[in-house]
């Protein structure tokens, strides 16, 4: 009979790192012997940038299609489904065809700002001009939501002072 491959059950944090296949070990690299390998096919690697992923917060009433509560929620609070519905409507058709890479390593709006290109490599995208774009669409998502959470510092601030009739930041010297 022959073995049945079993996926490795290692802890959240060597799993991230730790391809599906159990690695040889390979002797010092020359340059030529390692462009070889770069054209050798790539084992898939399941990249879970934080091990709690799983739990992620229901938040405007379940995780599911709620597209319009992930605009009004800040973008570390979107859950895996929110960040998929975000890549299939926004990401244009490149995008959308990862909807699926992005559930399989549960990339939340926790995860999304994580991402660059090589870790968009070890999820298997592979071809540079898709990673280019989806790094494109993920630094508008983050610009866009930084500069909205720092409106909302901006108005916190004025509205303090307002009230009170002073400053809400004072400089100690």
């Amino acid at each position: 009979s022959t073995p049945v491959h079993q996926p490795q059950t290692a802890a959240p944090q060597q799993q991230a790192a730790t391809p599906s296949t159990t690695p040889t070990p390979t002797p010092p690299q020359t340059p030529h012997l390692q462009n070889q390998q770069q054209q050798q096919p790539r084992t898939a690697v399941r990249i879970n940038l934080h091990p709690d992923s799983a739990a992620t917060p229901a938040g405007g009433g379940g995780g599911g299609g709620s597209s319009m509560s992930s605009n009004k929620r800040p973008l570390r609070q979107w859950s895996v489904e929110e960040v998929a519905d975000w890549l299939s409507r926004r990401g244009g058709p490149v995008c959308g065809k990862y909807v699926a890479r992005f559930r399989e390593h549960q990339i939340s709006g926790l995860a999304l700002p994580l991402l660059n290109n090589a870790r968009l490599l070890l999820m298997g995208v592979n071809s540079s001009s898709e990673r280019d774009e989806l790094m494109r669409h993920i630094m508008r998502l983050r610009l866009k939501y930084a500069s909205i959470e720092l409106q909302q510092v901006s108005d916190i601030a004025k509205s303090g002072s307002a009230q009170t009739g002073r400053p809400i930041i004072r400089h100690h010297t």
